[in-house]
Order: C-alpha cells, then sequence, then structure tokens
C-alpha cells in the first residue's frame, strides 16, 4: 500500500487510541493506525464472513456510526481440525471467505452507533466476522454476548426485533509494508 497521511478528522482521534492501549503489543514502530477504510451499509446490507488480510497487524478498531449492527463470528477449523459439516480437513492456506467454516455463528456482538470495537487475539485470529443481509435484527438469539449491556435506550425486552438504519464504518488497522509515494513516483 502507499502511505498517505489520514485526513485531521480522522487522526484526532488517535490519541484516544493509544490512551487505551488499543494497539499496544503489536510489532510496529508507532501504536497508531496508518489505514481506515470508510464504509457504508444501508439497511438489508450486510458483508459476508471473513478474515482481514495478512497485509493487516492482528488489531482492528471498528467505529460505527448511525444505526446498529449484529456482528457474527464463526471458527475456523485449523490445520489438521475435521470440519464439522463436510468431515474434511483443513489444508494448510490462508483464511479466505470461501473456506470452510461453521454453518451457524458461534457468537455475535450487538455492535450499537458511536461505539468502538476493537478484535484481537483469539477473536481476530481464530474466527471469521460477517453481518448478516437482513434490515431486521432478531434480538431472541442465544449467542448475542453482550446484549443486555448494549440494548438500546427504550428497549426493554430481549425478545425484540431491531430495524436497522444505514450504517457507516471506521475501521483503523496498521498495515505491515507500505511505500512512499515519492519512492514510487520519483523514480530515476
Amino acid at each position: 500500500m502507499i502511505a498517505e497521511p489520514l485526513p485531521a478528522w480522522l487522526s484526532d482521534m488517535f490519541p484516544r487510541f493509544q490512551e487505551s492501549g488499543v494497539f499496544d503489543g503489536l510489532d510496529a514502530p508507532h501504536h497508531v493506525p496508518n489505514h481506515c477504510l470508510v464504509n457504508e451499509y444501508l439497511a438489508g446490507q450486510g458483508i459476508m464472513p471473513h478474515k482481514d488480510g495478512p497485509a493487516y497487524l492482528p488489531t482492528v478498531a471498528t467505529i460505527s456510526l448511525s444505526s446498529h449492527c449484529l456482528l457474527e463470528f464463526y471458527k475456523v477449523p485449523e490445520e489438521g481440525e475435521k470440519d464439522s459439516h463436510e468431515g474434511e480437513q483443513r489444508s494448510n492456506s490462508s483464511t479466505t471467505t470461501n473456506e470452510k467454516r461453521s454453518q451457524e455463528p458461534v457468537f455475535s456482538l450487538l455492535i450499537q452507533p458511536r461505539s468502538l470495537l476493537v478484535l484481537k487475539e483469539d477473536v481476530y485470529n481464530k474466527y471469521m466476522h460477517g453481518i448478516r443481509e437482513v434490515t431486521l435484527d432478531d434480538l431472541r438469539k442465544s449467542n448475542i454476548l453482550n446484549l443486555n449491556e448494549a440494548l438500546p435506550e427504550g428497549v426493554n425486552d430481549t425478545n425484540s426485533l431491531l430495524e436497522r438504519g444505514t450504517r457507516i464504518s471506521l475501521t483503523f488497522r496498521i498495515v505491515q509494508k507500505t511505500l512512499s509515494s515519492k519512492k514510487i513516483f520519483l523514480r530515476k
């Protein structure tokens, strides 16, 4: 990736990341993100289960804006472990969205607007994460780990359906290797 400074409206929050230790413990010259992906999800849109690629260090911090979502986590069979659905062993390759995974999520998190979600360590390394393409999130699922803590204001019933709106996500990462644009464009 080509290194370019992030705009001030994004980098203004980096001191809070540092104070909270969000990116501590990574093998990086600095502990602030150098990459931000901004996505808009309309109601009914999602993202298929995936693991972030090898270009990134194993921590991701996501700020959600405007609407909630239900983020679901799927266990990926480890190398040599039998896949629960087809009895096949996992090969020695990097995990992609096409590899075997459990069909139902192992657990879910209710992500509220204006929240920060940090994925690292086992959750980052051993699970795929995704968001279903639905307009209503069903809170009756038993695997929502943070349901009681994350219920929206005014919703008192965990047997509810939450209607999704448009959601913006700001996903911050540290890219391991970047190139200077000066080196690329000023070569002789």
